[in-house]
């Protein structure tokens, strides 16, 4: 009884192992290729919509300052202004008010001035706190010594200077709260082409940082910087403008992240990829006419750390289900074997006598020998004694050994399906086409002429022919020798027509081997 049931056991973690280690093996597989795809679809996807994020960052501070500078361009044209530079008809004070309207309206520019060529202030329209005011005349400065004065008078007409994105300072300290500005300058020209001066506003830099924190992802994910590697907005406030800030000299995005930096030196947009972590970058050049070593990047950086982990979860979690699906499945299959195990030797034997009995070569997937026979011989006997026309062809490939010998087994058995696939390919579906042995087919075509049946074999004979086999990167071609006979009333069996065809084989060989000699010579 112990041993019956140790016989059981045995059985059944036998059929178990069949079932259960197949599907495990290929169930790991498939969901290692699903966890594979997922995590390269998840990495697609987000650099696709780190992409777009910085694009859409990009876009928002171009067209932030294109609008700025549409402005300043507006008020360098303003017709009031260009009548008091030329002929003085109209009194400062028009265009004064001309300004404060413009201001008002707008209600972005902490100051909008006048300066003349000599660096005097002429007008100034301050707006602070919601509210516009003029400053008086006898509060105007002289402000010819500051750089953006000598850097703008100096360009050329409707090109812009575009001072350093900074902290706004009263009395030479930093202004609180922080008031991060831009000014944006162009000179102003009168009719005969002589430099006035310049306009020049200041920009509310808060404005363009909110109107891009709107826009923003809220993990801290995205950040921008000067041309100098300085946070100008961070989620961490306290990275932001330390190079206005003599003890936050070293807290800068080169140094926290150098050989990142290194790497965006040379190119206006791409990406990173740095220890499971993801940045996007593109540098916005803002002084497009005038300076093209100033610019700011966009970043962003995605930690792909989280994605991966979720990912494993999920893959881990499905080998736990397969695994017990497998195993479930397994036992199932192990009890439905054992109990087919008493008839399974008669199964076998069945199995057996039909696989001996196959009727199809397994390599060419055509007749095999002994199928061919028997169909051979009924066709035979058939058109013996209805008087039909049946033709024989036997077809033989020439230097057969040579294929083997030069390419392997392998090539060879590639070259006998390949031609056998060809010559199915040009019969008839009542043509009986099978393979006698080695590199020798038969072709048996019922009810066909002499004249035809020759048709037949040229034509398998160019296919062949102009057929190109490759193996191990080597190309060349296949040529074969075919014999044929047609059925007479002589004949009493296949043998008679069998031989006649041999001999038809044997002479088309001799002309081949004539023909080649003749080339060599």
């Amino acid at each position: 009884m112990k041993k019956l049931n140790y016989q059981k056991i045995k059985f059944k973690l036998k059929y178990i192992g069949i079932i259960f280690i197949p599907i495990i093996i290929i169930g790991i597989w498939i969901l290692f290729t699903i966890k594979t795809k997922n995590s390269e679809e998840n990495f697609k996807k987000i650099k696709s919509i780190e992409k777009i994020e910085v694009e859409k960052i990009h876009n928002i501070l171009l067209s932030d300052i294109i609008g700025v500078t549409s402005d300043l361009m507006y008020l360098s044209q303003n017709p009031q202004l260009d009548r008091y530079l030329n002929d003085k008809l109209v009194s400062l004070d028009t265009v004064e008010n001309d300004f404060l309207l413009f201001s008002k309206n707008k209600k972005l520019y902490g100051q909008i001035r006048y300066l003349n060529e000599k660096g005097k202030e002429k007008i100034r329209i301050n707006y602070k706190n919601n509210q516009t005011h003029v400053v008086p005349k006898n509060e105007l400065q002289d402000k010819s010594d500051r750089y953006y004065f000598k850097d703008s008078v100096i360009l050329e007409k409707n090109h812009v200077f575009l001072s350093d994105f900074d902290l706004n300072k009263e009395n030479g300290k930093i202004e609180v709260p922080l008031n991060p500005t831009l000014r944006f300058a162009t000179p102003v020209f009168d009719s005969k082409g002589n430099n006035k001066g310049i306009i020049i506003i200041n920009y509310f830099g808060k404005k363009l940082l909110n109107n891009i924190n709107k826009k923003l992802r809220n993990d801290g994910s995205s950040f921008l910087i000067n041309n100098y590697s300085y946070y100008l907005k961070s989620d961490e406030k306290n990275k932001e403008w330390g190079f206005m800030f003599k003890e936050k000299q070293d807290v800068n995005f080169k140094n926290e992240y150098p050989k990142i930096w290194e790497q965006t030196q040379n190119n206006d947009f791409g990406k990173v990829f740095k220890n499971n972590i993801l940045f996007t970058y593109s540098k916005i050049y803002p002084n497009i006419k005038s300076d093209k070593n100033y610019y700011w990047i966009i970043f962003t950086k995605s930690d792909l750390s989280k994605y991966e982990y979720e990912n494993n979860i999920d893959f881990f979690q499905r080998v736990l289900l397969l695994t017990a699906i497998a195993l479930l499945l397994s036992v199932m299959y192990s009890n439905s074997k054992y109990s087919e195990y008493e008839h399974s030797r008669i199964l076998t034997e069945k199995n057996k006598e039909l696989f001996h009995n196959s009727t199809i070569d397994k390599l060419t997937d055509i007749y095999n020998r002994n199928h061919l026979i028997v169909l051979f011989e009924k066709e035979f006997s058939k058109s013996l004694r209805h008087n039909l026309d049946l033709i024989c062809l036997i077809i033989d490939l020439d230097s057969f050994k040579m294929v083997n010998d030069t390419y392997g087994h392998l090539t060879g058995d590639y070259v006998l399906k390949t031609v056998a696939k060809l010559v199915k390919e040009n019969i008839r579906n009542e043509d009986i086409f099978g393979r006698y042995g080695g590199d020798e087919f038969f072709l048996i075509l019922p009810q066909t002429s002499l004249d035809d049946g020759k048709k037949v074999a040229e034509k398998i004979k160019n296919r062949i022919k102009e057929y190109t086999f490759q193996a191990k990167d080597i190309t060349f071609n296949v040529s074969f020798s075919v014999g044929i006979s047609k059925l007479d009333p002589s004949m009493k069996t296949i043998d008679d027509l069998i031989e006649k065809a041999d001999v038809s084989l044997y002479e088309s060989k001799e002309r081949r081997k004539k023909l080649l000699l003749l080339k060599k010579s």
